[in-house]
């Protein structure tokens, strides 16, 4: 089985131990020297001759609601400006994440990634690790979509910033940011000027076709300094670079037409004869807009009120198949032509109050969202090897069967807080929240022609009348989540360095399934549907502590003991008469405890940053996603896993017009000490959950890093030049088998130029090498994962383009 696995799908890393090794001591040395270089360092306030632009940029945060600056926010962030995103040429969020240190992924393309961080894999449960925000409005994943805990996809333009805060941010925001938070914040409307963008990209990729699309914005004050509207509109289409090729006869392989479990081997598609082929089938197509009302009639008083509407299509997955790999093609071989369409749609309403007293300011932020996504699979070869396991060998038939999931999605949500404004050494913050979450999980798929392969409701009765469609599995599984919290952070300047931080929330969460299913791979075998409920609460509280000295606006250091948690979920009954076994019904929530110890110092008058932290996560109740022989899967609390590592990042101003950044983070997220319960269960047949196991979907390590040249042309005219590089380590994944995937590096460059902030030009190639990566495999598990085939989703091969803004 190993040399099968080897050959056929698995991609071991290329780095040895030695060079992990050296990667850690690297990353820990400069770590270590910048504390101590910084500690003894004079004051670095910039000197009187810096002239401006010297400088790295600082941007303005929110991350403790309250605004403030990376510098002194003592807690492990990122944050990147829109201008410099719109300057890079990043249009989405899983671009910022895969150069971003501490954040992992696993994605089917677009509207269907999901994000973790510090190795707190979202694989299992119902509810995310990483929280995800717009403005002030938690956007929280489908709870049981085949893709995952996915978040919503929007384009970045007119963005002001995005905030990545690693580690948990239990006190602030809650049960879905146990890992992390991401948070996309709007640019607000403008009440004393009228103003414009606009943006135009066109493309063309490598074995694909033609890519363009635009963005605007305008800016109309209504009334002098009491309201204005903003109004943004995006449209984009990406061409595909996968094809969908229909060959027959199709190769059944499956050592020699019977397939049973392990020594079930695909056939040789490649070398087979097409009959239809479906060329770049991956297009993507998307649509968007928002408006933005702010209305403030007093200084004290003001009103945002927010809609933003996105449509999203595609005409296939990015996905490739394995085997051949994406060595051979960037294909996916079909027995027969059914199309894989995606469809995801949000509609976003929200008002955010805000009213300043003497010395605090109330804000109330009331959000109500709804998204809905489609999917239709292939799912063909899936059932054919099912088939023939479960159904009678060699003389299975094999005919078509498409696989249908629809996801509807709908929040509403309130938060009430109020903050201290005075400058005094207390500042304090109180608040509370509540959340309504509902989420409906829908499958079907069917083919009359196998209806007599139904499993009859009583001895001897007709399979035929049982189940006259041939119903797989047809499912409808609304589930619910009530959230309940309080939560309040204080800190005190002890001295005129020194500042402690308490924080403490008290959370309170009721959810419930009711879930019914039929089919012939459901428990009852045929179109008899099973139903039931579970539903399951808790309750507790989450702390933190943060210790920070500051002895001058060069340097922060910071020590932080922080707890998140996630809600326990239900679990769908799985097909006792094929798996053999009936999974829990429920699982429990997991909990993390986060310690870290961080610095964040400013050298040479603003023009060298270091920020540099070093962490250790106890994980207790792991929620963790297993997989059953007969390729189903389910969650369950795994045990306790710990994740620790450094996390660096690094910008300098080399010389006039010169900058340079680099960062990293190496993550080792593994069980430490397996649950008694699931002793022996596995994930996937090869891999049984034992103390030591890697962690699913977590990068060993990664690395980013950037050279940006600026020349002055003319007077307010600059040619800009960039070269950025990415480097994501092996990572364990798992679809029917438990694997390992290769490293990978990626490069793209820049080359444009600039007149003031009026307009802009600019040349790029993204994927230089023209890397085809595996970057996660079968995202979407359809309705049961195989041995013979996995589906692994491909980088977007090399694609040069235009970019040209505006703005007025």
């Amino acid at each position: 089985m190993k040399d099968r696995t080897e050959s056929v799908r698995v991609h071991y890393a290329k780095a040895t131990s030695a060079r992990v090794v050296r990667f850690i001591i690297a990353m820990a040395t400069v770590a270590t020297q910048s504390i101590i270089l910084c500690a003894y360092a004079a004051p670095l306030e910039a000197s009187a001759d810096t002239t401006p632009g010297d400088a790295l940029q600082e941007i303005v945060v929110t991350a403790e609601k309250r605004e403030s600056t990376v510098q002194k926010t003592p807690i492990s962030m990122t944050a990147i400006s829109g201008d410099e995103l719109l300057a890079q040429g990043v249009a989405s969020v899983a671009a910022v994440a895969s150069e971003t240190p501490g954040i992992s992924m696993r994605s089917a393309g677009p509207g269907q990634t999901e994000y973790e961080m510090r190795g707190l894999s979202s694989t299992g449960g119902s509810s995310p690790t990483v929280g995800f925000y717009l403005d002030e409005i938690p956007l929280t994943a489908p709870s049981a979509a085949s893709a995952g805990k996915v978040a919503i996809d929007p384009d970045l333009f007119d963005l002001n910033r995005i905030e990545v805060l690693r580690g948990p941010q239990g006190t602030l925001y809650g049960s879905s940011s146990e890992g992390g938070t991401i948070k996309l914040v709007t640019n607000k409307p403008t009440l004393d000027r009228f103003e414009g963008a606009a943006q135009s990209i066109e493309s063309d990729t490598d074995g694909g076709g033609f890519n363009y699309g635009g963005n605007a914005m305008v800016n109309l004050p209504l009334s002098d300094h009491v309201a204005a509207l903003r109004l943004v509109g995006s449209y984009k289409y990406a061409d595909g670079f996968v094809d969908y090729k229909t060959v027959s006869p199709f190769p059944i392989g499956y050592n020699n037409g019977t397939c049973f479990l392990s020594i079930c081997v695909r056939g040789n598609v490649a070398s087979a004869p097409v009959v239809h082929d479906d060329k770049r089938a991956n297009w993507e197509r998307l649509e968007g807009g928002r408006a933005d009302l702010l209305l403030q009639p007093s200084d004290s008083l003001s009103i945002n009120l927010l809609f933003m509407e996105q449509d999203l299509s595609m005409g296939g997955l990015g996905q490739v198949d394995i085997p051949p790999g994406p060595d051979v093609s960037l294909t996916h071989y079909q027995p027969f032509a059914l199309s894989e369409p995606f469809y995801d749609r949000f509609a976003i309403y929200a008002g955010t109050l805000k009213y300043g007293f003497d010395a605090a300011e109330l804000t109330s932020a009331t959000a109500y969202w709804q998204r809905t996504s489609s999917f239709t699979g292939d799912v063909s070869e899936q059932f054919d090897v099912a088939g023939m396991t479960y159904f009678g060998g060699a003389s299975y038939p094999f005919l078509p069967v498409q696989y249908s999931e629809t996801n509807h999605t709908q929040q509403t949500s309130q938060e009430v807080r109020l903050a201290s404004t005075t400058d005094g050494r207390l500042q304090w913050l109180v608040g509370g929240y509540f959340q309504n979450y509902t989420s409906t999980w829908q499958q079907y798929s069917a083919n009359p022609a196998y209806a007599y392969l139904s499993v009859p409701t009583v001895p001897g009765g007709n399979p035929l009348t049982e189940n006259p469609l041939g119903l797989f599995q047809e499912t409808n599984n609304p589930y619910s989540i009530k959230q309940y919290a309080l939560f309040s952070q204080s800190s005190y300047l002890l001295t005129d360095s020194l500042k402690a931080t308490l924080g403490l929330r008290w959370y309170r969460y009721q959810s419930n399934l009711v879930y019914s299913e039929a089919g012939i791979i459901s428990q009852t075998g045929n179109a008899t549907a099973l139903t039931g409920g579970v539903a399951t609460n808790d309750s507790g509280y989450n702390p933190k502590i943060n210790i920070s000295y500051a002895p001058n606006t060069g340097l922060t250091v910071y020590a932080d003991a922080s707890r998140g948690f996630r809600p326990g979920g239900l679990n769908i009954p799985t097909p006792v008469a094929l798996c053999g076994i009936q999974v829990p019904l429920s699982y429990g929530p997991d909990f993390v405890w986060n310690y870290e110890l961080g610095e964040k110092a400013k050298l040479f008058d603003g023009r060298f940053t270091v920020h540099a932290d070093y962490f250790y996560m106890r994980w207790s109740g792991v929620q963790q996603q297993l997989g059953l022989v007969c390729g189903s899967v389910y969650t369950a609390n795994a045990g306790l896993a710990v994740s620790y590592g450094p996390e660096l990042e690094i910008a300098a101003e080399l010389t006039a017009g010169l900058e340079f950044t680099v960062g990293g983070a190496y993550t080792q997220a593994s069980i430490k000490s397996v649950n008694p319960a699931v002793a022996g269960d596995t994930l996937g047949p090869t891999k049984v959950l034992e103390d030591g196991t890697a962690l699913v979907d977590v990068p060993r390590y990664t690395m980013s890093s950037s050279l940006k040249y600026t020349k002055p042309l003319a007077d307010g005219l600059d040619l800009t030049a960039r070269l950025d590089a990415t480097r994501i380590g092996p990572m364990w994944d798992f679809a029917y088998y438990y694997e390992q995937l290769a490293a990978y590096t990626l490069l793209r460059g820049r080359i444009g130029l600039f007149r003031d902030k009026r307009w802009s030009g600019s040349l790029f190639v993204d994927n230089i090498a023209n890397k085809h990566a595996i970057t996660t495999i079968n995202n979407t598990g359809y309705s049961i994962s195989i041995p013979s085939l996995t589906r692994g989703s491909v980088t977007q091969p090399r694609t040069a383009g235009l970019d040209v803004q505006f703005r007025f």
